[in-house]
Parts: C-alpha cells; sequence; structure tokens
C-alpha cells in the first residue's frame, strides 16, 4: 500500500483537518487528486524556512507567525 493510500483513509476515516508532512516522499500531486475525489478540499500552508514540512489544511487562512527566529501556525 502506497503512503498517499494510508494518508488518504486516515483523513477521510478520522475527518481530518489539519495534516502535517515531515519527510514526505512521495507524489503530493496525485495526494491531493485522491483528496479531490472524497471531496476534500485542503489548502496547502505557508512553511516559512522549512522545506522539509508540508501542511495540508482544510481550515482556511491559517497564517504563519514569527516568534524571533522561529515561525508557527
Amino acid at each position: 500500500m502506497s503512503v498517499n493510500a494510508v494518508l488518504k483513509d486516515l483523513v477521510c476515516e478520522n475527518r481530518i483537518d489539519l495534516l502535517v508532512l515531515a519527510e514526505y516522499v512521495d507524489n503530493l500531486n496525485a495526494l491531493r487528486a485522491e483528496f479531490l475525489d472524497q471531496r476534500i478540499y485542503f489548502e496547502e500552508g505557508i512553511t516559512v524556512g522549512c522545506e522539509r514540512i508540508i501542511i495540508l489544511s482544510r481550515i482556511r487562512e491559517i497564517e504563519p507567525g514569527f516568534q524571533n527566529k522561529y515561525c508557527s501556525m
């Protein structure tokens, strides 16, 4: 079973609104297409300075907040 299939099942079964992916190596566009097939609409969050973290959210308008050298959502 692929990583995307597992993530899709987890999100669908548990009605997850915020998905944080670290070190994700599968196809993000394919994952988003699978969510769209299930009528799950995720927006990609801004992750300033974090190239290895992806945030997908069904909550609109989540913006980063800066705290010294760190960033929070």
